[in-house]
């Protein structure tokens, strides 16, 4: 079972990060991946590196896994 979604508002810097990247990932074109990717990198803003590394690592599981 999926859990719902959450709105950005409701998200934690770390999963709204997660959630831009993976959606850089899975985006349909270059052009909507680097829109994603603009976005991801608003979203780092802030974080740590190694914040910024683990979600990195969580979208790359994520996209591999199928999820989207």
């Amino acid at each position: 079972m999926r859990r719902p979604l959450k709105s950005i508002e409701d998200m934690t810097p770390v999963e709204r990060l997660t959630c831009a990247l993976l959606l850089a990932l899975t985006a349909p074109s270059d052009a909507r991946a680097s829109e994603a990717s603009e976005i991801a990198d608003w979203f780092a803003d802030g974080l740590s590196d190694a914040e910024v590394e683990c979600c990195k690592a969580i979208a790359r599981a994520q996209w591999k896994a199928g999820a989207s």
